[in-house]
């Protein structure tokens, strides 16, 4: 446990290395609502206009990206540096500024294997690593406005991806001295890191989702044998409010976005190429009821809501596609050229207003 307390002291000596990596557009600020797709080998992240999904940069990434979101106030994006195994992953993440063309920036840790970020959305982020002790894992608090370590707390059951929603981080996994066990929690901590609320979660960690914009309630997703149970729960307390149940799926839902009224599932059979991916599953947000079922044509492994439209990224075919979740129609696709199967993420960034800065 040594190394958690010198990881500790050394938030204050946070490194900011500033750079750019592979085509950055000479500074020129990147305008309109845009798709950022992360690919492992090569390590890089690809900016799509989302209006002509043609292609606007590709930026080499220092190592693997992994879950990277938008934090539309700074026009950022932000994906976990992760690259490397153990001691010697990498320990930052990546910044990439559309004010500054794409510039990217990394922002260092204190622990290696960043694997999942939340935004808390006063321009700070939540960022989990993949370092396990009996208290559970690391959990980092960037300030983005100063990239800077704002905080840093072990949060017991974040072994899965982290949540950030409703006012709070929500985690769920076995607490970490019972990693062995079959009894899991969800977790409620603070978006300061200071304070948590434990409660029991069963036999199985559901996947956790935000609501839409809802600060009351948060969606919690339990997946097995082709069926899944769709839980709307009070943010306070977890009390049931309402739950839907889908049966025939390929294997359970990895993914949720929110689209309107609309919810849209990812089947996460689709985020191994050796699987066919599942359809889209379209429900209606608020009474949870399945309104349909969309077939994109390839295993999807990420899909990203902007705008009224779903974006999808596929392992097998490399493509970038566009749905329209009401209609149950996919309106393009296009093929992004070296990305075929590879390891695919994907977030959207929605239009710009007037600049934030000189």
């Amino acid at each position: 446990m040594g190394r958690f307390a010198a990881a500790s002291a050394a938030l204050l000596s946070l490194v900011v290395i500033a750079g750019c990596a592979g085509g950055w557009a000479g500074g020129r600020r990147i305008e309109g609502p845009v798709l950022a797709v992360v690919s492992y080998s090569p390590d890089e992240i690809v900016l799509v206009d989302a209006g002509s999904l043609g292609v606007i940069e590709r930026l080499r990434l220092r190592s693997m990206g992994t879950d990277p979101i938008a934090v539309p106030g700074l026009r950022t994006f932000v994906t976990a540096q992760c690259g490397g195994l153990g001691e010697d992953a990498d320990n930052a993440i990546a910044l990439v500024d559309l004010e500054q063309g794409g510039r990217v920036r990394y922002v260092e840790l204190s622990d290696p294997n960043p694997g999942f970020v939340g935004s808390v959305g006063d321009g700070t982020v939540l960022v989990s690593h993949g370092v396990w002790s009996p208290e559970g894992i690391p959990v980092t608090r960037v300030d983005l406005l100063h990239e800077a370590v704002a905080g840093r707390a072990t949060v017991a059951n974040a072994y899965g991806a982290l949540v950030v929603t409703a006012g709070s981080l929500w985690t769920s996994g076995p607490e970490g001295h019972d990693i062995g066990e079959q009894a899991h929690t969800i977790r409620r901590t603070s978006p300061d890191l200071a304070t948590s609320r434990v409660f029991p979660a069963g036999s199985e960690p559901p996947l956790l989702a935000a609501d839409g914009d809802s600060t009351s309630t948060i969606l919690a997703v339990s997946s097995s044998g082709g069926r899944a149970v769709v839980r709307r729960v009070s943010a306070e307390d977890l009390d049931l409010v309402t739950s839907g149940v889908l049966d025939g799926l390929s294997e359970g839902v990895g993914q949720v976005v929110s689209v309107g009224d609309m919810l849209v599932l990812r089947d996460s059979s689709g985020a191994e190429m050796s699987r066919p991916g599942g359809p889209l599953i379209v429900l209606d947000r608020a009474t949870l009821t399945e309104l349909r079922r969309i077939d994109t044509g390839g295993s999807v492994a990420s899909i990203a809501a902007l705008g009224e439209a779903v974006y999808a990224v596929t392992w097998d075919t490399g493509e970038l596609i566009e749905v329209d979740p009401g209609a149950g129609s996919v309106l393009r696709r296009v093929h992004l050229e070296g990305l075929d199967g590879k390891m695919l993420q994907l977030a959207g960034m929605r239009g710009s207003g007037p600049p934030s800065g000189p």
